[in-house]
C-alpha cells in the first residue's frame, strides 16, 4: 500500500522550474532515498511534501488525504532538517515538547511521548542539557526524537548525517535505519551520497534537474542503470563510447566487447555506452576464459585498505579501472609499467544511454 503519492507535480522558484512533473509513489513502513547532485531538486521536493514550497501543478497524498493545498502544521509530517534546527535557548526536554505543546496535547501525554522517545534515540538522562552541550551525533538525535515525537505519518529528512563526521555517519545511518524498521515509519531521505542511500533505503529514487530519472532497490540500480548518469552516479564505472553491432559494442578505440542484450537494455534510437564495473574485470591468468579478453598496461595503482584500484591503459588507448581485493593485488605481484591479461564477462556489460 503506498503511504505517500505525488502526481505530476511541479513547483519553480521564481520563474525557474525546481521539481518538473514529478510523479513518486512510497510504500507504507518503507524508506526511501532521494538522491542526486547538489541543484537538482531533492529538498524542494522534500519541502514541498512538508508543505514549505507550494505546488504549482499536480497533488500529493498522505495515505487517503489529499494534502496538496493544506498548511504544514496540517499534513502530519516529521521533519529532520540539515542543520537540526534545535532551539538553542531550550533544553533538550523543552526542544522535544515544542512540537507536542504546539498540538494542545495533555501535559501527562507530552511527559510520556517524550519520554518514550529519549529512550528510543538513547538520550535518557540528557532532558536538561541544552544543544551547546551535546555533540553533534546527541545533537542528531534530539532532532529525530522531536520530529518521532509527533507521531507522524511520513517521516521526512534532509541531510541527516551531513554535518557528522564519516565514522559517526556510518553508525547513525544503522541506527536510523534500524528504528525506522522497528517503528514501521513510511520515510523519505534526502541525500547526495550514494553510500547513505545504498546502505539506507529500501527504494532509491535518483533526481537530475528537476526530475526522476530512475527508481529502484539499491541493487537494481547499481546493477541495471539505464543511462550512462545513473550509471557514474551510483558508484564507479568504466565507460566506453562507440556504438552496437547486435551483440557486440564497438569502442572507439576499436575494441569489441560481447555484451548480453535484453529486452531492457537501450534500443539504439539514441546515443549509447558500454559501462562495465571495476570489480567485475579480472587480470592477470583470471582473465583467461571470459568473454571478453585484452591487454593493457599498469598505469597506476590506489591502496585503499581491503581494495586497490588499478588504473589499466588498454592497448586501444582507453583506460579502464579495476577493482582488486588488495591481498590478491599484492600476491601476484603485477607492478606500475608491466603488461597484463584483462578480461570480464558478458553479462557485466550494460549498454546504457549517453546523456
Amino acid at each position: 500500500m503506498d503511504k505517500l503519492r505525488i502526481d505530476h507535480l511541479t513547483t519553480t522558484y521564481g520563474d525557474a522550474i525546481a521539481i518538473d512533473d514529478v510523479s513518486l509513489a512510497i510504500q507504507e513502513h518503507h524508506l526511501s532515498a532521494l538522491l542526486g547532485p547538489s541543484g537538482c531538486g531533492k529538498t524542494t521536493l522534500l519541502r514541498a511534501i512538508a508543505g514549505f514550497v507550494p505546488a504549482i501543478a499536480g497533488s500529493i497524498s498522505i495515505g487517503d488525504t489529499d494534502v496538496t493545498r493544506l498548511p504544514p502544521n496540517k499534513r502530519n509530517t516529521g521533519m529532520v532538517f540539515q542543520n537540526y534546527a534545535l532551539f538553542p535557548h531550550m533544553t533538550v526536554a523543552e526542544n522535544v515538547h515544542f512540537g507536542l505543546k504546539m498540538r494542545n496535547l495533555d501535559p501527562a501525554e507530552i511527559g510520556r511521548r517524550t519520554s518514550d522517545v529519549l529512550k528510543l534515540v538513547h538520550l535518557t538522562g540528557y532532558e536538561a542539557r541544552y544543544p551547546r552541550q551535546l555533540s553533534g551525533g546527541q545533537q542528531q538525535r534530539v532532532a529525530l526524537a522531536r520530529a518521532l515525537a509527533t507521531h507522524p505519518d511520513v517521516f521526512l529528512m534532509d541531510e541527516p548525517l551531513s554535518n557528522l563526521d564519516a565514522k559517526l555517519r556510518q553508525s547513525v545511518a544503522i541506527e536510523i535505519r534500524n528504528l525506522q524498521k522497528q517503528l514501521g515509519l513510511t520515510t523519505l531521505v534526502v541525500t547526495h551520497d550514494q553510500n547513505e542511500a545504498m546502505m539506507m533505503a529500501d527504494q532509491v529514487i535518483i533526481m537530475r534537474a528537476g526530475r526522476i530519472v530512475q527508481q529502484g532497490s539499491p541493487a537494481d540500480l547499481y546493477r541495471f542503470p539505464t543511462s550512462r548518469f545513473v550509471a557514474e552516479f551510483v558508484g564507479r564505472t568504466n565507460v566506453f563510447t562507440g556504438c552496437r553491432r547486435n551483440d557486440t559494442f564497438v569502442t572507439t578505440g576499436g575494441l569489441a566487447v560481447r555484451f548480453q542484450p535484453d529486452e531492457d537494455s537501450a534500443t539504439g534510437a539514441r546515443q549509447e555506452v558500454l559501462s562495465v564495473r571495476p570489480e567485475s574485470i579480472v587480470l592477470g591468468r583470471e582473465a583467461n576464459g571470459q568473454d571478453n579478453q585484452t591487454q593493457g598496461e599498469v598505469a597506476a595503482v590506489t591502496f585503499l585498505g581491503s581494495r586497490s584500484i588499478a588504473e589499466i591503459a588498454l592497448a586501444t588507448g582507453e583506460r579502464i579501472q579495476v577493482d582488486e581485493d588488495s591481498e590478491a593485488w599484492r600476491a601476484a605481484r603485477v607492478e606500475v609499467g608491466e603488461t597484463v591479461n584483462v578480461g570480464w564477462s558478458q553479462r557485466a556489460c550494460q549498454v546504457v544511454v549517453d546523456d
